[in-house]
């Protein structure tokens, strides 16, 4: 596994985030601006976000990963409580989805072995299924930020040393996330490219996939 540079961040201020699955890009160079990251886990979950879906570059464009969850009206419940599926094998496709897209991508089989363990363990709750990922993404990039989760839910916070960043675009279509840059859209190396051009604000795992350890210097640039 290559060595990735480490994080540039040198804020002193805390981020209160959503817990999404396999964040956009932006999402993750807005979190390395932090030393510390509050995981969202009281709101109630809304559909059709970034909480149980990624988008992964493929030879069609982006293509929708969904985690399918169990029966219920989630939109009722807190983050926390949320159940994933089994129902189908969906960790089988999404593992499969993840190496069609990539196997040719420079760095994907340094990167395979960190991923492929969740995409074998059933986690029961979406919560903490997202947790461990983002565990392994900040692991990689060396961004050593103190976790944690909320222990209620407040509204609004009237205070300058915690950005609230809860408020996420709709995954349904694809379209990147503002973080207040003007450089969300620089290019990088990707699989296909030269067939269907650039496609911007994917899951991080694109970035790592294309990018290996340059993926913090990236990263270090969207955040400026």
């Amino acid at each position: 596994m290559p060595e990735l540079s480490p994080s540039t961040s040198t804020a002193a201020t805390r981020i209160l985030t959503e817990s999404l699955y396999l964040p956009p890009i932006t999402h993750i160079a807005q979190l390395l601006r932090y030393d510390e990251i509050q995981i969202e886990q009281y709101s109630h979950y809304q559909k059709a976000s970034y909480r149980n879906r990624a988008h992964i570059g493929t030879s069609h464009g982006a293509l929708l990963l969904s985690i399918p969850l169990a029966k219920g009206k989630n939109g009722h419940q807190a983050m926390r409580d949320v159940r994933i599926s089994y129902n189908w094998d969906w960790q089988k496709l999404h593992w499969q989805s993840l190496h069609t897209a990539y196997r040719s991508s420079p760095y994907f089989e340094y990167y395979e072995a960190d991923f492929y363990p969740y995409y074998q363990r059933r986690y029961e709750f979406l919560l903490d299924f997202n947790r461990a990922l983002l565990d392994v993404v900040l692991g990689l990039l060396r961004h050593r930020a103190i976790i944690n989760t909320t222990d209620r839910y407040i509204d609004h916070y009237d205070t300058v040393q915690l950005f609230d960043a809860r408020p996420q675009s709709k995954a349904k279509d694809h379209r990147p996330i503002d973080i207040g840059t003007e450089n969300e859209e620089m290019p990088y190396r990707q699989v296909f490219a030269d067939r269907i051009g650039f496609v911007p604000d994917l899951s991080i795992v694109d970035l790592l996939f294309n990018m290996g350890n340059k993926t913090a210097a990236y990263l270090s640039v969207l955040s400026v």
